[in-house]
C-alpha cells in the first residue's frame, strides 16, 4: 500500500541539470544513512498520491507544482509513488503549516550522482530513476 508521495525536483543551469537536495535534521540523517531528502510526505485520508506530493512540495519548498512541470512518472517503490518535476527558482524553506516544524535546515542544488551519493537511503530507488529519466532531457 502507497502511503507517501512527492517529487524529485530539477532546474536546469546553463547546460547541466541539478537535483535539490533537502537537507535534513541530524536525527533523520543518522537514521536514514545520508545528507539529503526531496519533497515527499504522507497521503492524507481521501487525497490522491498526486496531489499530497503537490502540497509537500508547497509546503516543503513553497514550489506550486503545475502539470505542466512534471516531466515523468509516476514511479512506485513500496510505500513512495515519485514524480519527476521541473522547477525555475529556488526553494524557500520555512516552518510548515500544518505541524509548526522546521523539517529542512538549508538545501542545495546536486549532481545527480551528488544526490544518489548522500540522498536518504530509503529514497535511492526512486532519485536513481528521476536522475535517469532526466538525462533525456539533455
Amino acid at each position: 500500500m502507497v502511503s507517501g508521495a512527492g517529487f524529485v525536483v530539477f532546474k536546469k543551469f546553463q547546460n547541466e541539470i541539478k537535483f535539490l537536495g533537502l537537507i535534513g535534521p541530524k536525527f533523520h540523517q543518522e537514521r536514514c544513512k545520508g545528507i539529503y531528502d526531496i519533497t515527499k510526505g504522507s497521503i492524507d485520508p481521501g487525497e490522491s498520491a498526486l496531489a499530497a506530493a503537490i502540497r509537500e512540495a508547497k509546503e516543503e519548498a513553497s514550489y506550486n507544482i503545475e502539470l505542466k512541470d512534471i516531466i515523468s512518472g509516476p514511479f512506485v517503490d513500496g510505500m513512495l509513488t515519485m514524480w519527476l518535476a521541473e522547477v525555475y527558482t529556488d526553494p524557500v524553506l520555512g516552518i510548515n503549516p500544518y505541524n509548526g516544524l522546521i523539517e529542512h535546515t538549508g538545501f542545495k542544488w546536486l549532481t545527480a550522482s551528488e544526490l544518489k551519493n548522500s540522498c536518504y537511503n530509503y529514497l535511492y530507488p526512486s532519485i536513481n530513476w528521476a536522475c535517469n529519466q532526466a538525462k533525456k532531457l539533455l
